[in-house]
């Protein structure tokens, strides 16, 4: 449970401070506290913003495509 494992896990495997917390049963504030003095923080961050806006990208164009089928499958039977 030392520094180091917490950076490798957040920073190599790219797991979330919760699911650190949870695996180390150690707090997240720690952890966060652990991952900020690091001079890779910023960067990280960055790059987990950018993953995390294209994939809500891709949720939302999955939820409308799959509205748009039900809309059509309802207009179908709405003929019958």
């Amino acid at each position: 449970m030392s520094k180091e494992s917490i950076i490798n896990l957040f920073y190599n495997e790219h797991l979330k401070v919760k699911e650190i917390a949870k695996q180390l049963s150690i707090s997240s504030a720690y952890i966060t506290k652990i991952i900020k003095q690091d001079s890779r923080y910023m960067q990280e961050k960055d790059f987990r913003k950018k993953e995390s806006k294209n994939n809500r990208k891709i949720a939302q164009n999955e939820f409308i495509k799959k509205k748009r089928e039900k809309q059509r499958l309802e207009d179908n039977y709405s003929y019958v």
